[in-house]
């Protein structure tokens, strides 16, 4: 079933930004599994409200498009605005509050965690009123410096993660076409990189994988947990969509699953407490960007994963 939050998230910004239908934008729902996109399209501008699933985290940048397509690296909307015009005393509460939002830890964790679908939506009808009243009063003036190129800050950066929020292991931020994998080659290259789970008693299980695309999963299961391998990436017919080619965010994640009732835990949990995870993991620069993050989960579930390895009836309960 599909986390409940990705359609409150497309409630609550398409409610918010209706009003950009009407000024002549096209509005596009992209589902990119774990990557989420609302986007809205005019001419040479669009518009990208992108919610990263895992974090329940919404960036908002304007892409413009040249004569080789759409830019691959968004501007952040508050880039194209100074200091005074983001100031108003309106737009500065919701924002506050925002912040305070993702600044409160435990009210943080029940949405991190809890995926609780009320304290999501508050969130996100917090930001897409910010957002509703950036375009309401600065839409002309944000389309403008985008295609003049007159941003503040660096334009191949994306807004700041929540607070404490590093980047998540398995993230390939503005991946390119040809960074997409199709499930059997992704299978072959996680077959490869997780042999040594053999030794511990785990076997393949095409069985249990999910065929569907564009979320690749690759399944193996022991007695009583299976270590559950997926790729989530945008739909191959949309990297090139409007005749435009597009960036987008890839994620290679790794979940823990209870065999008995196939509940499921990201493997990053079980992690938690343990410092430089991703940085004590060399990975050769001459790699895909997905293999690089399919081997330093695979050496990061050798080197910590040693309780999960036994799998012992408890084994899940750890996390």
């Amino acid at each position: 079933m599909a986390d409940p939050i990705i359609q409150v998230f497309y409630e609550e910004y398409t409610d918010a930004l209706s009003f950009l239908e009407s000024k002549g934008y096209s509005k596009h729902a992209i589902d990119g599994g774990l990557v989420q996109r609302l986007v809205y399209l005019k001419e040479s501008v669009a518009f990208y409200i992108t919610l990263e699933v895992r974090e329940v985290y919404v960036d908002c940048s304007v892409r413009v498009s040249n004569e080789d397509g759409f830019e691959e690296h968004g501007v952040p909307i508050a880039n194209l605005l100074t200091p005074d015009e983001l100031q108003s005393p309106e737009m500065s509460e919701l924002s506050a509050e925002v912040r305070r939002l993702y600044e409160n830890k435990k009210f943080y964790r029940r949405v991190l965690e809890g995926r609780e679908v009320d304290a999501a939506r508050l969130i996100f009808q917090k930001d897409a009123q910010w957002l509703s009243i950036v375009f309401r009063k600065y839409e002309e003036t944000i389309v403008t410096r985008a295609l003049e190129g007159r941003f503040r800050g660096n334009a191949q950066s994306t807004s700041e993660r929540p607070p404490s929020q590093p980047k998540p292991i398995g993230l390939i931020e503005n991946a390119q076409p040809h960074h997409a994998f199709d499930c059997p080659t992704f299978h072959q290259l996680v077959e490869h990189y997780f042999a040594f789970l053999h030794q511990h008693g785990f076997q393949r299980r095409p069985d249990l994988d999910d065929p569907n695309t564009p979320t690749c999963t690759c399944v193996f299961a022991g007695q009583h947990i299976g270590i559950m391998v997926y790729l989530s990436q945008p739909a191959p017919d949309w990297w090139h969509a409007s005749g435009h080619p597009h960036t987008a965010n890839i994620y290679v994640g790794v979940n823990v699953v209870r065999l008995r009732d196939y509940q499921q835990r990201n493997l990053e949990r079980y992690f938690v407490g343990i410092e430089g995870l991703v940085s004590d993991v060399p990975v050769s620069e001459s790699v895909s960007p997905v293999e690089r993050e399919v081997v330093r989960w695979a050496e990061l579930l050798k080197r910590y994963g040693q309780q999960l390895l036994a799998d012992r009836e408890d084994s899940w309960e750890l996390g």
